[in-house]
């Protein structure tokens, strides 16, 4: 069992900040809980672009583990919005 929930604030149409905390259990059962905060920093320098710094503390039954985390994403390819057919 386990979940989710976060919230995302977008600045400027290419700026986001944002929180999220999740709960996990191992497949094992319920004996190994993990839970994680999140917070995190978005820039989208294109429309096929996004990077993404972000902090996670995770603590629970497992050690306490802290760590940063840079994510650079980008999408390939032609694609289309659909506007055309509006």
């Amino acid at each position: 069992q386990g979940g989710y929930s976060y919230v995302e604030a977008f600045f400027a149409r290419r700026y986001s900040v944002g929180t999220r905390f999740d709960y996990s259990e191992s497949v094992d059962g319920p004996a190994d809980r993990a839970k994680t905060w999140s917070t995190f920093v978005t820039w989208k320098p294109s429309e096929f672009q996004r990077l993404r710094l972000q902090f996670d503390d995770t603590w629970g039954d497992q050690p306490t583990n802290q760590r940063f985390t840079i994510q650079w994403t980008a999408f390939i390819g032609s694609h289309s919005h659909g506007f055309a057919q509006r």
